[in-house]
């Protein structure tokens, strides 16, 4: 593929952060062509899926884009030539999980990018494999847990039941931390039919999805484009962000977060816009 085939077109928008999210779209675009090409499966996730549902697209103020992958589809993926990206895409393999990278922009994360990494727009793919339920029961005990908050709360659950579901929660953690019940726990969850999905992370080991929310994949609008969603999109995001995801929230994560789309960063494979494009330079 290592040729342009989809469309740049994010000097057509006015903020730095819809020409950023322009980018991302055409990051999607392409690896969906990849997908498609060897067959892979995919769908949207995190706060993509949650703008595809609610917005038909972006969240206004979102600016990064979320996939998950089969464990047995990423592990293809990841390996790959260069010569299925084209040239402008930075196939970033990175620990964990894959990132498909703008060569041209530059993002600087105040709390924790560094110049010796490739820092730009981006999309993140993430590993999903299947796990049995008794993961998942784990999982859920984990989210009751400081610093977590089960997906079941949200604003108007009041600050008794959130006590007393913490009281619990901390009850059933000292049990398992403290007994040998862990131990036993933690090897009947070897075992048994493998019915939800979680990612193949250590840091977010405590999602887990019900395969009947995610399969048969369907399409739902995104943008200008159709992509694959899960299944069932209201389960699936009620447990991922509560009941009242539908109602958008104050969002501070980005908040020390710069992004500039038509500037290289400092890794040697990024590339000057204006070099390749200088026709788009302003006079």
């Amino acid at each position: 593929m290592n040729k342009r085939t989809i469309p740049d077109r994010r000097l057509e928008k006015d903020t730095q952060l819809e020409q950023a999210q322009e980018v991302m779209l055409g990051l999607l675009k392409v690896f969906v062509d990849i997908c498609e090409k060897n067959n892979f499966t995919y769908w949207l996730d995190g706060g993509t899926l949650l703008g595809a549902v609610r917005h038909k697209g972006f969240i206004p103020w979102d600016d990064d884009l979320d996939v998950c992958m089969p464990l047995e589809d990423y592990k293809k993926f990841l390996v790959l030539p260069d010569s299925e990206f084209p040239e402008y895409i930075y196939h970033d393999k990175r620990d964990g999980f894959q990132r498909l990278r703008d060569r041209y922009s530059k993002r600087i994360d105040e709390e924790t990018d560094s110049d010796k990494d490739f820092i730009s727009i981006y999309m993140d793919i993430f590993p999903m494999k299947k796990y049995p339920y008794m993961r998942r029961i784990l999982a859920r005990i984990r989210m009751c847990m400081p610093p977590y908050t089960p997906p079941s709360i949200n604003k108007n659950t009041s600050n008794k039941i959130i006590k007393i579901r913490r009281l619990i929660a901390n009850l059933v953690f000292y049990l398992l931390t403290y007994t040998g019940l862990q131990f036993i726990i933690r090897f009947l969850s070897l075992f048994g039919p493998k019915t939800v999905w979680g990612y193949d992370l250590g840091a977010t080991w405590h999602f887990h999805y019900k395969d009947k929310w995610i399969f048969p994949l369907k399409k739902m609008q995104f943008e200008d484009d159709s992509f694959y969603v899960p299944y069932d999109c209201d389960a699936y995001l009620s447990y991922l962000y509560g009941k009242d995801y539908m109602t958008p929230k104050p969002d501070n994560h980005h908040n020390n977060i710069s992004i500039l789309p038509t500037t290289p960063c400092n890794h040697p494979e990024a590339r000057n816009w204006f070099e390749d494009f200088p026709e788009t330079m302003k006079k």
